[in-house]
């Protein structure tokens, strides 16, 4: 309904007619993908890996969104929507912070980087001090 709205706007005829339908089809896969990975993610992680207490009862495995939320500094409404794969700008401070909550490894953070933001991560500075350190005891043969 949205979409056909958006096209009555458009002339007939005009070359823009119907972009603005193929836009969302194409991010809607990312959207689902991003759902289905950060679920995954948050499924794997015990609440004790974190030092949260394991409840006695609960419907799933894994971290609640509340958890997830709270130990990456956001609110629960805008995890849920990030997780709900809403077209959303993220910052990559509160990405770098869902990572350290989920544990990923460096796969995983480009794979969530590329499904959020459409780009890898920057390379952190932590990250090329620790090459530079494995390289520099390095000499060849």
């Amino acid at each position: 309904m949205e979409s056909s709205t958006a096209e009555a706007r458009v002339p007939e005829g005009s070359p823009q007619r119907g972009i603005a339908n193929t836009r969302s089809q194409t991010r809607q896969p990312l959207g689902r993908q991003r759902a289905e990975f950060l679920r995954s993610c948050r499924a794997r992680i015990k609440p004790s890996d974190v030092g949260l207490p394991d409840p006695q009862r609960r419907r799933t495995a894994g971290l609640r969104r509340e958890d997830v939320a709270a130990l990456s500094g956001v609110s629960v409404a805008w995890y849920t929507w990030l997780e709900q794969g809403r077209d959303m700008r993220v910052s990559d401070e509160v990405l770098e912070r869902i990572c350290q909550t989920f544990k990923l490894t460096d796969d995983e953070r480009v794979y969530l980087f590329s499904l959020v933001q459409q780009r890898a991560p920057r390379v952190q500075a932590r990250r090329a001090s620790r090459c530079r350190r494995r390289s520099s005891g390095w000499s060849p043969a």
